[in-house]
């Protein structure tokens, strides 16, 4: 069963960052050579050299490691492949993954009816089965924006009131960690990943998988699924 990992976060406040090993900023990121980006906006990663270690020329069947997907339909499979045929990789990275069911949303606007709703979630669940399914050392990060419900409380964006009802996504997910950043005593940004619930943002991790009592970790994800494998295994 892979492993999935919420990365919940506004724009600029460091989820994208904390993929891609970056010495100045001191973050160790996933490996590429052990890590797949499933793009949905195909916007460019914020890091130097992003082209060198995730080329945009090569298919996952000939050793490629980004995907700028279309069609969600298709994601279920490509994770079977991963899962199936790519043993070196270890990391699935899911950028702006919340625009699976945008993208599909907007591209069904006109229609009228509920069918599109029904679609939406049937093919977001079809993806995350895929994921449940792959082997335990592949881990999934859904790097997702967020949006408040009704009651005011912090949530995982979606596409409307339909899809709420019937999918909660963060009951599927194994940790959910929320972005965010302050300014620290140097008035320079501090980034970090909130990792459990601090009364704004309902971030869940197991007890005692990240030290420390101020329900903080780095924005690196590297350092996260060092300490996951560590609680886990």
């Amino acid at each position: 069963m892979g492993l999935k990992i919420g990365i919940i976060g506004e724009p600029t406040k460091g989820k994208s960052a904390s993929i891609v090993p970056n010495e100045e900023l001191g973050i160790k990121g996933l490996s590429p050579e052990e890590t797949i980006i499933i793009s949905f906006s195909g916007k460019q990663l914020p890091a130097k050299g992003i082209n060198r270690m995730y080329p945009r020329d090569k298919k996952i069947s000939e050793g490629g490691n980004f995907i700028h997907i279309k069609d969600v339909r298709d994601l279920a499979k490509i994770i079977d492949y991963i899962s199936n045929s790519r043993p070196e990789v270890k990391n699935i990275v899911l950028e702006d993954a919340q625009y699976s069911m945008a993208n599909e949303f907007m591209s069904r606007a006109k229609e009228k009816g509920y069918d599109k709703f029904v679609d939406i979630g049937v093919n977001f669940k079809n993806w995350m089965t895929a994921i449940e399914n792959a082997r335990p050392d592949l881990y999934c990060y859904l790097i997702w924006h967020p949006e408040k419900s009704s009651t005011g409380e912090y949530k995982m964006k979606t596409v409307g009131k339909m899809v709420d009802d019937y999918l909660t996504i963060e009951g599927l997910l194994d940790v959910i960690l929320y972005a965010d950043c302050e300014k620290g005593a140097d008035n320079k940004m501090q980034y970090f990943f909130v990792t459990n619930n601090d009364g704004r943002y309902p971030a869940r991790t197991a007890p005692g998988m990240f030290p420390g009592d101020d329900n903080r970790c780095p924005n690196d994800l590297g350092y996260v699924r060092k300490q996951i494998d560590e609680y886990y295994n």
